[in-house]
Parts: structure tokens; C-alpha cells; sequence
């Protein structure tokens, strides 16, 4: 299957490797969002009150979470998972040391965002920061839903800007190795669906 994946050519030596899915997939993730009417807004982690908060000058989104219990009874997006899955499986291939790891995979919600002109997660951030419900996690993945020509995605060590193309998806390690922020688009709006490849013998709520 992996053979199937239209491969995107992240910079060698940055561990971010990204292949693209379907216009199909990407629409239906779309309309999951758009007909769900269980929209939050976003939160981020702060560990000097340890807690989640909502803070506009640094995350402003609107969000669906798709939580686990619900994937059984809601096949729509099971063709995202089958996708993911061969990205993870294409992703070990390359870096075949994540294998000794033990087994991870998609235990958790995942979250369907979207930024209006001027919103964004726009502090720099990674996705291991506590070590709480955030610890467990082992990979990051990212789907963009829209092309943003001005919209992409800034790795801070890397010195490497991702680019927000429909369909491109992105796997990249959760560490502070790779810090990284959302460019903010003060034009266009921007979707992404995103969320955690996590150790699954851990039994956190997110």
C-alpha cells in the first residue's frame, strides 16, 4: 500500500516527511467539520499554571475533536485513519529505529481546526510538554484541508517552512526538537486536521 502514496520531499535531516491525501479524504474531513455542531474553541497547554487555557493572542481557532468512542459508529473518516496508517508505516520504514519504540498508534482524539484571517497557533510550541496527558506522545501528523499560499507551517530548529497545500499531510517527531508555529494568513482562511501517534498501553482522556 505504501507504494500507492504520493510522497512530499521534506528537507533530509529534519525528520518531517509528508505524503498527500486524496481530494476525497480531504473533503470529507471538510464536511465532518462542517456539519458538526460541536465546534470549541482551541486550547493550549500551560505548564506554569498547569493547565488548559483559551488565549486568542496565541491560538485562535474553532474546533471538532473526534474522539475514539465515536470511530466505530462514524465510518465516514475511517479512510483518513487507513491513510494515516500507511503514512506511520512509510514513516518507520525510512527511520527504522522508531520500531524499537514500544507499540504506538492512533489512541486518542484528533482535532479539526480552523484559522480565519489573523487566527492561528501562532507561538512557538511542541507537542511533548508535560508529563501528563501530553507524555505518551510519540508522533505528530498534520493535514492540511486548503491551500494557503501565505499559511504554512515554521519549524524553528529546522529553519524550514512547511507549506499549506490541500492534502498534504505531515508526520514529524513530538519533542522540543521540533518547535514550531502556524504563519498566519491575514487574507485567507486556513484548515488542518492534526493530532498524535501515542504509546498505547497509557489511558489519559486526550
Amino acid at each position: 500500500m505504501k507504494n500507492q502514496l504520493k510522497n512530499f520531499n521534506a528537507p533530509e535531516g529534519t525528520f518531517i516527511n509528508g505524503w498527500y491525501a486524496s481530494d476525497k479524504i480531504v473533503n470529507t474531513l471538510i464536511e465532518f467539520y462542517d456539519t458538526n455542531n460541536n465546534k470549541n474553541e482551541g486550547t493550549i497547554w500551560d505548564g506554569a499554571k498547569n493547565k488548559l487555557l483559551i488565549d486568542r493572542n496565541r491560538k485562535d481557532s474553532l474546533e471538532v475533536t473526534h474522539f475514539p468512542k465515536d470511530w466505530q459508529q462514524n465510518t465516514r473518516l475511517h479512510p483518513y485513519f487507513k491513510f494515516l496508517n500507511q503514512c506511520i508505516n512509510a514513516y518507520a520504514e525510512k527511520y527504522t529505529f522508531i520500531k524499537k519504540c514500544d507499540m504506538f498508534g492512533l489512541k486518542f482524539g484528533f482535532n479539526i481546526q480552523k484559522y480565519k484571517p489573523g487566527g492561528g497557533y501562532k507561538e512557538w510550541h511542541f507537542e511533548r510538554a508535560s508529563k501528563g496527558n501530553t507524555s505518551s506522545r510519540v508522533l505528530v501528523f498534520m493535514t492540511y484541508l486548503n491551500d494557503v499560499e501565505d499559511g504554512g507551517t515554521e519549524f524553528y530548529y529546522q529553519k524550514y517552512t512547511a507549506p499549506a497545500k490541500k492534502g498534504l499531510t505531515l508526520i514529524w517527531p513530538a519533542d522540543w526538537t521540533h518547535t514550531h508555529r502556524g504563519i498566519v494568513s491575514n487574507t485567507k482562511e486556513k484548515m488542518i486536521a492534526t493530532g498524535w501517534f501515542n504509546y498505547i498501553n497509557v489511558d489519559y482522556d486526550k
